[in-house]
């Protein structure tokens, strides 16, 4: 149960610190070349995607009891592999005077990562509306927030960070009973 405490504690922390990397915003300092430095100089900008990762993969090994189900616990398994392998691709050095298409290493944790993480993120929605009560809200919410992300670009952030925090939140408060036992 502590560990499912912890991977919620991660994915709070990570939505807590995704606001702040939009304030931060730019690319950082750059390098030689013109380009951003890509390398793990910028931790503000990586750490969203550390702990929500390692949040992810605590889940996915021992997921409390709303989110202990084979389908919730796979999808957060292929999202934490998606935001690990894109966290990598953020620290990978690009050889200067080339591009990140030259780069073989930056391309594949990258295209691991967005479609490890697409995948993983569809996987969870899914399984989480299955389950009746605060599980299908908070995947309610994320479902919501990707649907608008073509329409509504601010919406869909609100409903993806609301349904990301959903999920710690649930993994904090775990296995405890809805209502308090009078006896």
């Amino acid at each position: 149960m502590w560990v499912g405490r912890i991977g919620g504690l991660l994915i709070v922390g990570g939505c807590a610190l995704i606001p702040l990397v939009a304030v931060l915003g730019g690319s950082g300092p750059l390098g030689v070349d013109g380009h951003p430095d890509r390398d793990i100089s910028n931790p503000t900008k990586n750490a969203p995607f550390a702990l929500l990762g390692l949040g992810a993969a605590f889940l996915s090994v021992a997921g409390p009891e709303p989110l202990h189900g084979r389908g919730v616990r796979v999808g957060l398994g292929m999202l934490a592999v998606g935001l690990l392998s894109l966290l990598v691709s953020s620290i990978i050095p690009i050889p200067a005077g080339s591009n990140d298409l030259q780069s073989w290493p930056y391309i594949i944790t990258g295209a691991v990562g967005l479609l490890a993480t697409a995948g993983g993120t569809l996987v969870t929605v899914v399984s989480l509306v299955r389950v009746p009560g605060p599980p299908r809200v908070v995947g309610s919410l994320l479902l919501g927030g990707l649907l608008l992300f073509p329409f509504a670009s601010i919406l869909s952030v609100i409903g993806i960070f609301v349904g990301l925090m959903g999920i710690g939140v649930l993994a904090i408060n775990g296995d405890r009973p809805a209502t308090p036992n009078p006896g």
